[in-house]
């Protein structure tokens, strides 16, 4: 995400646009918690990485199944994400989170 704002705006705008139902069932304070997530950390990475990553999946005899171009900690996000039960793993995510 070389532009954070420009997300921030878009995702506004679509929720906005979004039908009142999805809004309910998700609720404005899930949204919320997104976007104050999404404002306090930093998302902008090193393309590099997502660039090896597609040459590595175009150019290998035998590709990975996923690639994941992120450090330990989303990594092990991800992974308990996997194997985790929902509420189990939104409580473990929070407290990755911090």
């Amino acid at each position: 995400m070389s532009e954070p704002q420009a997300f921030l705006r878009d995702g506004k705008t679509m929720w906005a646009e979004t039908e009142a139902l999805v809004r309910k069932d998700y609720g404005e304070e899930r949204f919320q918690t997104f976007l104050k997530y999404f404002e306090v950390n930093d998302h902008t990475g090193n393309p590099d990485e997502v660039v090896d990553a597609m040459l590595d999946a175009i150019c290998a005899a035998e590709p990975q199944l996923t690639y994941r171009v992120c450090g330990w900690k989303y990594s092990l996000i991800w992974f308990l994400n996997d194997y985790l039960p929902t509420s189990l793993f939104d409580t473990m995510s929070k407290i990755l989170r911090k």
